[in-house]
């Protein structure tokens, strides 16, 4: 019994420690498609411009439906929101207008995503930190937690649960939107200015349920065993539409996918091919990735017709 137990606390242990990769792969992967999937609640506007604005939103309703929060509303309608899927993620966005069953927002940078990490082992994980003494203690707590789960993971529980604890500290001081994120926010969305022509926004359909996209379930699971690193073998048409996450399609039939994680982004093109010499990002910041993501579809030739 005492070595269940043990077992267990370190199996814990491993998923505190890594925060939500784990237990978000698992649960993406494990388990097949809700009987659910239709969002029930009170804003599908707001739901459809964030599945259609940040990467891997949207895979997990019918599971449980998200939490979309209305914040503030300006003098021309628009809509700034906070829009969260359990404990996985967190994003505040700004919609622009409703008209006619359809919603609009800017391109791009209508969104910011909580500054707050939820994965505190791995070095991509590191919070702006506004002084240099704090960014240099979590650096050193973020290596002796890596240290400690490389040489053993199950005897060294108590160590890191001190470890993880005072990071959760630093944590609690760091705000999840920091004012001048939310400036910046405010002020590249028109902010309580005359709403831009319409033109200048993204249209998507009002929806209720997450669209898995028009790329076939067995392209994407082929492109996944074929062009990505270390699939998982045993990946199909059940388990692909949580592991390839649909985004948007633009005005000439390319689409966007990506990684719940956002480790990887994939283009296809209308005729449903993928070339992964130009259509495959590694984002180097999964929570700022905004330009990375522009400046990828652009080279790609984003909503502009083909030429012969």
């Amino acid at each position: 019994m005492k070595k269940m137990i043990k077992v267990l606390m370190a199996i814990m242990a491993i998923i505190i420690t890594i925060g939500i990769v784990t237990p978000l792969v698992i649960f993406h992967l494990y388990f097949r498609r809700p009987v659910d999937t239709v969002y029930g609640g009170d804003y599908p506007e707001l739901l459809s411009v964030a599945m259609n604005s940040v990467l891997g939103v949207g895979s997990d309703i019918g599971w449980h439906w998200p939490d979309i929060t209305i914040l503030e509303e300006d003098d021309y309608g628009r809509i700034l929101f906070e829009y969260s899927e359990g404990s996985f993620f967190r994003s505040r966005l700004i919609m622009q207008k409703v008209e006619d069953g359809y919603a609009y927002f800017y391109p791009h940078y209508n969104f910011i995503m909580d500054a707050r990490p939820r994965v505190i082992l791995w070095d991509v994980c590191i919070p702006d930190f506004p002084d240099e003494e704090t960014l240099n203690r979590w650096l050193e707590l973020q290596r002796e937690l890596q240290e400690l789960f490389e040489e053993d993971a199950f005897e060294s529980f108590e160590e890191r649960s001190e470890i993880v604890n005072s990071m959760s500290l630093i944590l609690r001081e760091f705000p999840d939107f920091p004012d001048e994120a939310m400036e910046y926010l405010r002020q590249v969305n028109s902010w309580n200015q005359p709403l831009s022509d319409t033109s200048e926004f993204v249209r998507v359909k009002i929806v209720r349920e997450k669209e898995t996209g028009p790329i076939p379930l067995e392209t994407l699971v082929e492109v996944y065993h074929e062009f990505l690193p270390d699939p998982i073998s045993w990946m199909d048409i059940d388990s692909i539409p949580y592991s390839l996450i649909f985004l948007r399609t633009d005005n000439y039939g390319r689409s966007i996918y990506s990684m719940p994680e956002i480790q990887f982004v994939l283009l296809f093109q209308p005729n449903h091919s993928f070339d992964p010499e130009i259509g495959l990002l590694e984002p180097t910041d999964r929570k700022n990735y905004q330009t990375e993501l522009r400046l990828f579809m652009e080279a790609n030739g984003w909503d502009t017709p083909f030429t012969d």
